[in-house]
C-alpha cells in the first residue's frame, strides 16, 4: 500500500517534476562549470588523467559496440588503480584530495540534495490540508534548516552512499570471472547488491526528513525522533522501499536504450517516487491520515491499533 500511494502521489504531484528536473539542470550546469575549472590541474597533479581518458575512451567503444560486461570491467580496473595510486601516494597529495573531494563530491552532494526537503515540505502541505505550496518558496522558507540538514548528511547519508557504490564498482569485477555460472548470474547479483544497500538506506532514513516538516522540529531531532517513529514498521517499509528502488533501477538501465532521453523525465521523477515514499512512510508509521489526491483520503491504522489485535487475535 504504501509503494501504491507513493505512486499516486506522483501523479496528484507530477508538476513537481518539471521544478525539480530545472532545479538539477541549473545545479548540474553551474557545479558542472566549477568542477571542470578546477578539477583539471589537481588532476594532472595528482597523477590520474592518463586513467581518466582511458575511461572515457573505454566509454566511447561501450556506446559503439554496447559491450556491457567489457566496459564495466574496465571501469573496476580503473577504480582500483586509482584507488593503489592515492593509497601509495597519500602522504603527498592528501591536500589535493580534500580539495577535490570538496569540490566534487561534498558540495555537489549538499547542493543537488537540496530538493529533498523543499519536495517533502511541499508534499506535507498537499497530504496533509490539500493545498499547494511553491517549490520555491519552500527552497527559500527552509533554507537554513536544509543547510543545516544537508551538514549532517555529510556523516549520516554519505558515507553509506560512497559504501554502497564502491561496493557496487568492486562486484564489476565478477562479469570477468573465469567460471561461466557466476559471469551469467553477475548482473544480477550486481543489481541486486545495489538495490538492497540502497533500500536499507532509503528506510533507514525514511522518516527523518517527514518528521522535520510535520512536526516543524530540528535537524538532529528529526533523525532520532523520525527513525522511533517508523522502527516499528521496518520491515514493511524495508520491503515496500525495494520495491520503489527497484522500479527506478529498472526505469534507468531502459532509459540507457533511449540514449538517455527519457531520463528527462524519469530521473527528476525518481527523486519525486524517494520523497513521496518518505512521506507516505512517515503518514503510515503514525497513523495520520493524507490526501493521495484531490478527492481521496487515505487513513491508515495506527501502530497502537495493530498491536492491540495482534495481542488478541489468538484469544478465543
Amino acid at each position: 500500500m504504501m509503494y501504491k500511494n507513493s505512486f499516486k502521489l506522483i501523479f496528484s504531484n507530477f508538476n513537481l517534476v518539471w521544478k525539480l528536473l530545472l532545479f538539477f539542470l541549473i545545479i548540474m550546469g553551474v557545479m558542472g562549470y566549477i568542477g571542470y575549472i578546477a578539477c583539471g590541474s589537481i588532476f594532472e597533479t595528482i597523477g590520474i588523467s592518463d586513467m581518466l581518458r582511458e575511461l572515457y575512451d573505454s566509454f566511447n567503444s561501450f556506446v559503439q559496440s554496447f559491450d556491457a560486461s567489457t566496459f564495466l570491467v574496465t571501469v573496476e580496473n580503473i577504480a582500483t588503480a586509482t584507488m593503489d595510486l592515492v593509497v601509495n601516494n597519500i602522504a603527498s597529495i592528501w591536500y589535493y584530495l580534500l580539495l577535490l573531494a570538496l569540490v566534487i563530491v561534498i558540495i555537489p552532494a549538499m547542493v543537488n540534495n537540496f530538493y529533498l526537503l523543499s519536495t517533502c515540505n511541499v508534499l506535507h502541505h498537499y497530504m496533509g490540508s490539500n493545498c499547494k505550496f511553491g517549490f520555491t518558496a519552500s527552497l527559500f522558507v527552509n533554507f537554513w534548516k536544509n543547510v543545516r540538514y544537508q551538514l549532517m548528511c555529510l556523516i549520516t547519508i554519505l558515507p553509506l552512499k560512497i559504501f554502497t557504490y564502491m561496493v557496487v564498482i568492486k562486484s564489476f569485477a565478477l562479469l570477468g570471472s573465469p567460471e561461466l555460472i557466476v559471469k551469467i548470474l553477475s548482473p544480477f547479483i550486481i543489481a541486486s547488491i545495489y538495490v538492497l544497500l540502497t533500500s536499507l538506506r532509503v528506510t533507514l532514513f525514511s522518516g527523518w526528513v517527514p518528521y522535520m516538516v510535520v512536526k516543524n522540529a530540528g535537524v538532529l531531532s528529526g533523525l532520532v525522533n523520525g527513525f522511533k517513529c517508523i522502527r516499528k514498521r521496518f520491515v514493511r517499509i524495508f520491503s515496500a522501499s525495494i520495491g520503489v528502488v527497484l522500479t527506478i533501477f529498472i526505469i534507468s538501465v531502459l532509459g540507457l536504450f533511449t540514449f538517455g532521453v527519457s531520463l528527462i523525465i524519469t530521473a527528476p521523477a525518481a527523486f519525486l517516487f524517494i520523497a513521496t515514499f518518505n512521506m507516505v512512510s512517515f503518514y503510515s508509521s503514525t497513523g495520520l491520515r493524507f490526501y493521495v489526491d484531490s478527492t481521496s483520503v487515505y487513513a491508515p491504522k495506527k501502530t497502537e491499533m495493530v498491536e492491540s489485535y495482534k495481542i488478541y487475535k489468538n484469544v478465543i
